[in-house]
């Protein structure tokens, strides 16, 4: 987009937009017909999510985005808009993207004419895009539906790499827009699209880091420009961030947000509220979550009824037609206080099994009820219902083992293995006293088990990572690893399900570790550690260079699959991979060493450990995984430890995570 093209921020002075609701006389003239524009509106469909979990949900995701399609063909939507997670992972089986192709294709390659215009240089808006142009401009498909679609925290590829909706992209099913992979500053440009007399300015921004987004808002380096090219388009922006604040400022501020946004998608959070709302606090902006379209916890904000919206747009003002969805599987969530019931509990039996007793008749007469009245007769809804009972006790001897029930309820329930949930609680505690803050804050409050009279419901993991390790007695604990890199791995493998964050944390901070060791002059085991927690000591002074170090690291790396390790290994041993330029000694083994390439060697230790093994070239050897910084030096008598890692820096992780140290 040119500079001309370009107009002005989003503070600049705009001109004021009537929201006057559209009225279903103006929708139904056909002579407005061809100036109506129809957006099927639809975030968090998780496709594949039912294949990482235990519960019996079959193909939820899909059949419930097969409904979704439905509804979009059906009412003969200008085009379908997705605010991300359209999958549960960025990288997914190869049978949810065959299936997901599939029900696109079904629904969205077609004969229907496209009765909508784009209007913005495709070659700038899909620049990250295999094919740089909007698909139904496309001469080599015949799209009828065009679908248009950012990524969540569940899709999301990981800065610069490839992921699922990239594949989607390539194939011309989908129009893949919002990538951001600048991490200095955030600059959006929008996708006009025009039906007659309406025009629309779409801008869209995918999943990225939390509070790396919030602190660009604040340090007002988040922009969102402005067109000359249309007078006065209704402007949506769809965005796939936290809402509510989970910890500070890891969520987006809605004060922030451009005042002259029409209207706001925002994807990320699954409860349903899909009614727009004039913000609490942004007044201006108006904003609607539509919340997921399959429950992928056990959540309360998951059991509210789901629906999708058709989004009817007339010049400036706006229409909501909503949809429920049909074919989700039945999910009843409830809380039971045993205070409330203790006259009905039997007095008769123990009180463990007179309080089963109760809990499996509440189940069976008033849960396994409230799901039947969810069922819609759809002949592809799943009959098996989602159920959470929370349970709030306040005698130890209330709490009994459920078991039983889960096998009574094995054919009834999708979930019988977690159906029941324990809490402790007060004495006092009444059903209507229980704080919404619990019923917001779902799953969470069952990670943490706060009791009742537990204040700090705002506490996250991050923050109980920080206070346990900065504690006196706890603050050798991290000497190589870092606690700003293990909460940033903490907040990857959470919001993005990257299972590699750990794994690549730790090797890139021990090769730090390393690096720095091999520059220095150090003989003994002390001069090791010392070095080691001087480095720990010179990190904690540069927290802030740290985070956005360990932020970098984590964006630039491409989150490659683990090479299978098919090399067996006793429990004890811990497997060494030599260079393969460098002729190295094998540390100490027990036994035979083994070694594979173009030289072998092998040798024996005696008790008294007068004999010594022979060097084996661009081999395999096996060490002790209890080996120390002492050992490596007395094995090696005088050499300094300098040059002992300059042969072999593999070696040198040994020393740092060596059983002596007082480091974990």
């Amino acid at each position: 987009m040119s500079d001309s093209d370009e107009a002005k921020m989003s503070g600049d002075e705009e001109k004021d937009i009537k929201e006057e609701p559209l009225n279903d006389s103006e929708i139904d003239d056909i002579t407005n017909e061809e100036n109506i524009m129809k957006i099927l509106i639809a975030t968090d469909i998780h496709l594949g999510y039912e294949q990482t979990t235990k519960r019996a949900q079959e193909d939820d995701s899909f059949r419930t985005f097969e409904e979704i399609l439905q509804y979009a063909r059906d009412h003969e939507v200008d085009m379908v808009l997705l605010g991300g997670d359209l999958f549960h992972e960025a990288k997914p089986p190869h049978n949810v993207v065959m299936k997901c192709l599939e029900l696109l294709r079904t629904y969205c390659l077609n004969d229907k004419p496209v009765k909508i215009q784009f209007l913005t240089d495709p070659e700038a808006v899909f620049s990250h895009c295999a094919q740089k142009v909007v698909n139904f401009e496309d001469p080599n498909l015949n799209v009828g539906i065009p679908v248009f679609s950012i990524h969540g925290n569940h899709d999301d590829p990981s800065y610069g790499a490839v992921g699922s909706m990239d594949v989607l992209s390539a194939t011309g099913l989908i129009n893949y827009f919002g990538k951001w992979t600048d991490v200095t500053q955030v600059s959006i440009a929008p996708l006009l699209i025009r039906k007659g007399v309406t025009t629309i300015a779409l801008y869209g921004l995918s999943y990225m880091n939390d509070q790396r987004l919030s602190r660009l808002m604040r340090n007002n380096k988040f922009h969102m420009l402005r067109t000359d090219k249309a007078d006065d388009p209704f402007n949506i922006f769809v965005l796939h961030q936290n809402r509510a604040m989970h910890s500070q400022n890891s969520y987006v501020p809605e004060n922030l947000l451009p005042d002259f946004i029409n209207l706001v998608v925002w994807g990320h959070e699954h409860e349903c509220l899909i009614e727009p709302q004039h913000s609490k606090l942004n007044p201006k902006v108006r904003i609607m979550q539509p919340g997921s379209s399959v429950a992928t916890s056990l959540a309360q904000g998951e059991s509210v009824e789901k629906k999708v919206a058709i989004l009817n747009i007339f010049k400036s003002k706006f229409k909501m037609n909503y949809l429920k969805l049909k074919t989700v599987r039945p999910f009843v969530f409830e809380d039971l206080v045993l205070n409330d019931y203790n006259d009905e509990i039997s007095s008769y039996k123990s009180r463990q099994d007179a309080v089963e007793e109760f809990v499996d008749n509440y189940i069976e007469n008033t849960l396994i009820t409230k799901a039947t009245e969810q069922l819609t007769a759809h002949p592809k809804q799943p009959q098996a219902p989602l159920i959470r009972l929370r349970v709030f006790y306040s005698e130890d001897r209330d709490v009994f083992d459920t078991l039983q029930l889960s096998q009574k309820y094995y054919h009834v329930t999708a979930n019988p293995n977690d159906m029941i949930l324990f809490r402790k609680c007060s004495s006092k505690l009444k059903k209507k006293d229980i704080k919404v803050q619990e019923q917001d804050l779902g799953e969470v409050s069952e990670i943490f088990r706060f009791d009742e009279n537990e204040k700090d419901w705002k506490r996250t993991v991050q923050g109980g990572m920080t206070e346990y390790f900065n504690k006196p007695d706890k603050v050798n604990k991290l000497t190589v690893l870092s606690l700003t890199g293990l909460n940033e791995s903490l907040a990857r493998f959470v919001n993005a399900n990257d299972s590699n964050a750990f794994k690549d944390l730790v090797k890139y901070q021990m090769e730090k570790s390393v690096s720095r060791l091999v520059k220095q002059d150090l003989k003994t085991k002390d001069d090791i550690l010392s070095a080691i927690k001087d480095y720990r000591d010179s990190r904690l002074h540069q927290q802030q260079e740290e985070k956005s170090e360990e932020e970098s690291f984590f964006d630039a790396r491409k989150n490659l699959p683990a090479k299978a390790d098919n090399t067996s290994r006793d429990e004890d041993d811990l497997k060494m991979e030599d260079d393969e330029d460098i002729e190295e000694e094998p540390a100490p083994t027990r036994g035979r060493g083994r070694g594979r390439g173009r030289g072998r060697g092998r040798g024996t230790t005696s008790k008294a450990k007068e004999t010594t093994t022979t060097p084996a070239k661009r081999g395999r050897g096996r060490a002790s995984k209890n080996v120390t910084a002492l050992d490596v030096t007395t094995t090696r008598g005088n050499q300094s430890i300098n040059s002992w890692m300059s042969k072999s820096s593999k070696k040198a992780k040994s020393v740092i995570l060596g059983s002596d140290s007082d480091s974990e």
